[in-house]
């Protein structure tokens, strides 16, 4: 199977690195990077032939693709998913362990909070049974 020649042109125009092959083993397309440091190895040992493949020619991995969404949305996914475009690898990583450390924090305050609430609670029910605590009604000036 080949790709449409028209996909492939918009595909070496956004990454002239990029190649797309046909999986007979997934029966899918594979996105595919050429490596540009390093050399491929000659010896590889792998029971996926794709892997085999992709290693002696030098690729490294992108992406699956099925079948009959060969389409514009896999450009599209592949620049929303550029590393480089959002920053570089530090960038990313350093982004995503921002997120993670003000989800925790913000879980944090949640789970502190919550506490706090029910141990208001706990001291209420207790003043109302030991009496230190009475309810007043509010007075409405008529």
């Amino acid at each position: 199977m080949t790709p449409s020649p028209h996909f492939l042109k918009k595909l070496y125009a956004y990454d002239p690195d990029l190649r797309v092959v046909w999986s007979y083993t997934k029966e899918c397309w594979l996105v595919e990077r050429k490596v540009r440091r390093g050399r491929p190895s000659t010896y590889v040992e792998s029971p996926d032939p794709d892997v085999v493949r992709r290693t002696r020619d030098g690729y490294i991995h992108v992406g699956n693709v099925p079948p009959r969404e060969l389409n514009e949305l896999v450009l599209l996914n592949l620049w929303k998913s550029d590393m480089w475009r959002q920053g570089g690898a530090k960038y990313v990583n350093h982004e995503i362990d921002k997120f993670y450390e003000e989800r925790d924090a913000r879980d944090s305050r949640t789970q502190r909070d919550d506490l706090k609430q029910v141990a208001a609670e706990m001291w209420d029910s207790l003043a109302w049974r030991r009496g230190s605590k009475i309810r007043v009604l509010e007075m409405v000036n008529a």
